[in-house]
């Protein structure tokens, strides 16, 4: 659906705006109006933005169709949540690889075919992690997802599979 003069384009975007901070968005067409800075909404951009609304819930903004643009043109608080996920994931990935390693020991005696593949998850995990970890913002965030990186890098590298 495409806007025809710069006010559908305004009702646009701001609609837009609103349905990427907040994808599951079920902000009513009246709190979206409020936010527009029009002095008097005419009839007609009164009915494009209903009928924007309903279109756009239909048809969900991909981050794919805006990949030409960096996260924080669509504001801070999409950016925040997706560091969060982000550091969220990481994290999640580290608790695994860490759960793979204690799998791998355990293994190592019965198995040792099964430990081998534990450690082939946990060297893919790592380089999973440190591919991703450029990508956090946050000072802090980035020292603790080193460390338990770190951490998880020494381990391997002095896991010995003990004799029979």
């Amino acid at each position: 659906m495409e806007p025809t003069n710069d006010h559908e384009r305004l009702i646009a975007q701001t609609v837009d705006e609103k349905f990427l901070e907040d994808p599951g968005n079920h902000s009513t067409v009246r709190h979206i109006a409020r936010s527009l800075d029009f002095i008097i909404m005419s009839p007609s951009d009164s009915r494009f933005l209903v009928r924007y609304v309903q279109w756009r819930r239909e048809h969900p903004i991909r981050l794919s169709e805006v990949s030409d643009h960096s996260f924080r043109d669509f504001g801070d608080a999409h950016w925040e949540r997706a560091q969060g996920a982000l550091i969220d994931f990481i994290n999640a990935d580290l608790d695994l690889a860490f759960t793979w390693l204690r799998t791998a020991a355990i293994d190592v005696r019965d198995d040792p075919t099964g430990c081998e593949f534990a450690l082939a998850k946990v060297r893919a995990a790592l380089d999973a992690i440190r591919r991703l970890a450029w990508r956090l913002d946050g000072v802090l965030a980035k020292r603790e997802v080193d460390a338990r990186a770190n951490a998880l890098e020494k381990a391997i590298g002095t896991f010995r599979p003990d004799p029979f």
